[in-house]
């Protein structure tokens, strides 16, 4: 099952879910010490294992040790962002899985050059020289985004001053406001479940300033005209 920024909330909302991926991300662990070292009864820890595959976010691979039943390891099976944003008049939150394919970066073919290194202190002050580089490309790439949110919470500041006068009520302004800040529009089941209503009453409103000409929809994605 695909996972929603919801579905991801509502996993991590438990305590327990928490702890089981905290342990599972430093190795691969089954049920039973699962249940040891989280002090859970071993069918709770079944049921919380159980949602977290459901929705993708660990997978179990089975490993017969000597001449006992196979026990069943589970472990974090993929690499995603959730990001939440709470400010005045907007709660968003997306979730999206990232890719496992690198980009061909010179620094790999350097860190790669750097763990061949046979001399302690001539690979630690590689590995060095790397870090404070990585480090600094981190440290630029935040700075970007930190202006873009910045700017973004401009457009949102202006499209609120715009939603004011295009006699809309409380409900439409903020499915409008949510379609504006996507950016590349978003499907109506989306838009309601980030807005916390109904998907029927969503489509309505959404027909009804299309009809209006503020909106347009095209293959299922509504974007401002």
């Amino acid at each position: 099952m695909r996972a929603t920024a919801g579905d991801i909330l509502d996993l991590l909302g438990n305590p327990t879910r928490r702890e089981i991926l905290q342990l599972i991300a430093e190795e691969p662990r089954y049920v039973t010490e699962l249940s040891l070292e989280t002090g859970v009864r071993k069918m709770a820890i079944e049921r919380h294992v159980r949602q977290l595959e459901e929705f993708g976010v660990i997978s179990s691979q089975e490993e017969r040790i000597g001449r006992g039943r196979p026990r069943k390891y589970f472990g974090i099976s993929t690499k995603a962002k959730l990001k939440v944003k709470i400010s005045p008049h907007m709660f968003q939150t997306n979730y999206w899985t990232m890719s496992g394919k690198r980009e061909i970066h010179a620094d790999y073919s350097t860190l790669a050059t750097a763990e061949t290194l046979q001399d302690p202190v001539e690979k630690l002050s590689a590995l060095s020289r790397i870090a404070e580089k990585l480090t600094d490309n981190i440290k630029s790439h935040e700075e970007a985004i930190a202006r873009d949110e910045e700017l973004l919470e401009r457009v949102k500041q202006a499209g609120l001053e715009a939603l004011k006068g295009a006699g809309l009520d409380s409900v439409e302004r903020r499915l409008l406001l949510n379609i504006l800040l996507s950016g590349r529009g978003k499907k109506s089941r989306e838009v309601a479940e980030e807005v916390g209503e109904e998907p029927s009453k969503v489509r309505r409103r959404l027909r009804k300033m299309k009809s209006r000409n503020i909106l347009r929809c095209s293959y299922h994605n509504w974007k401002i005209k």
